[in-house]
């Protein structure tokens, strides 16, 4: 996998070798202002295309993870993207950084040839 960027945001991984990945996006974040209650909504994507959703209570002022894991069979430059929102249809900015990195996190493992075969 290659890691792909915009400035000095990391913004997804393309694939290298077809497979079965397991994937997975772990977000933490906090509301700034607006309604006390919300929804903070993570995606995975793959080609633009939303893979995996995940759906979590987001409070103001109160850090709150997010979290969705998928099975996914992916060819050879296959993007995949992690993307949040909240339940207002706003999109939430995060990045990855050295502070940040725990609070962060898509992760990616091959799993498997692409169809899955049994390697006994």
């Amino acid at each position: 996998m290659t890691v792909t960027t915009s400035g000095a945001k990391k913004t997804g991984v393309t694939v290298v070798t077809a497979g079965v990945y397991d994937v997975e996006l772990n977000i933490t974040a906090e509301m700034s202002g607006g309604d006390p209650d919300s929804h903070l909504i993570v995606f995975i994507g793959v080609n633009g295309t939303f893979a995996a959703r995940g759906i979590f209570a987001g409070r103001t002022d109160y850090q709150q993870t997010a979290y969705t894991h998928r099975l996914l069979r992916l060819n050879a430059g296959d993007v995949v993207t992690a993307s949040v929102f909240t339940d207002s249809g706003k999109k939430v900015n995060f990045g990855i950084s050295a502070a940040s990195m725990d609070g962060c996190r898509l992760s990616m493992v091959r799993i498997s040839n692409n169809p899955f075969t049994d390697q006994t």
